[in-house]
Order: C-alpha cells, then sequence, then structure tokens
C-alpha cells in the first residue's frame, strides 16, 4: 500500500498507458545560491535512434536542509532547460526532498541524439545548512517514432 501522495503518483506513473517508465539516477554536487548546477550520471544518457524520450516526473533528495530561498529541479534537454517539463523544487517547506510531474505526459519530449539530463537552479537567496549536494531520480519512457 502507497504511504503517502507521492507513492500514489509514482505508481500512477509505473502504470502510465502500459509504458515501460525508466528511472534515471543523477548526482548534483555544490548547489550554491545565485547557481546552476547541472547533474552527473555514470554514463551519459543520449536519447537512441528511432525513439522519443518523455520526461515525467523527478524526485530530488538533498543532504542538507534548506533554511532559505529555493532550488528548482528541471530537466535539460541538449543543454537546454525544459520550460514545459516536470520540476521539483526544494524550500522551507520541502527542505530536503520534493516530487514534481506533469500533468500531460507527452506534452513534451526529446527527440532521438539529444542528451538528456537535469539541473539544480538555487535563487539568490537559497541557504543550506552546509554542502549541499543531491540525488535527483529523473523519470520518464520511450516511445517508438513511426
Amino acid at each position: 500500500m502507497a504511504e503517502n501522495l507521492n507513492d500514489f503518483v509514482v505508481q500512477d506513473l509505473f502504470n502510465l498507458n502500459e509504458k515501460n517508465t525508466f528511472a534515471f539516477k543523477y548526482t548534483v554536487t555544490n548547489i550554491a545560491a545565485s547557481s546552476t548546477v547541472d547533474g552527473a550520471i555514470l554514463d551519459t544518457m543520449i536519447v537512441p535512434t528511432g525513439h522519443n524520450f518523455v520526461p515525467v516526473a523527478v524526485g530530488v533528495f538533498l543532504n542538507d536542509t534548506v533554511t532559505a530561498g529555493t532550488a528548482t529541479v528541471k530537466v535539460i534537454d541538449n543543454g537546454t532547460e525544459l520550460v514545459t517539463g516536470p520540476e521539483a523544487v526544494l524550500d522551507t517547506t520541502n527542505t530536503v526532498s520534493d516530487f514534481g510531474y506533469i500533468a500531460l505526459p507527452g506534452s513534451r519530449v526529446i527527440v532521438a541524439g539529444q542528451q538528456v539530463n537535469v539541473s539544480i537552479t538555487g535563487n539568490g537567496t537559497l541557504a543550506p545548512t552546509g554542502t549541499a549536494d543531491a540525488v535527483v531520480h529523473l523519470y520518464g519512457y520511450f516511445e517508438q517514432v513511426v
């Protein structure tokens, strides 16, 4: 049984149109005020030929506590943050974790050959209690291009 609302959302995402949903794990280090830091992944994720990648959700888990400001997680399509993609926000309410998803999966796709990444941007007043590092999970699925 799901423990909280985010568990229900994740279960819903994994049943999304019976798609094969994937999760990619990124690490983001040294998140600070007035800066954007891209994620790191063991192997670069490039969308394979003949497919699109559909980002559905992001989850972020911080090793520290946000005491002021915000840190926003976004999906990156070949170096450009998606304006309409899923995002999560760490702030004084969600101090160590957050989960965000898009209401209309498939409304934004990343095409074949593009690199998929995540970023975290700290606003000018972001104040973690120490050095802020995060793990970000990106959820999505591949659709075949016909």
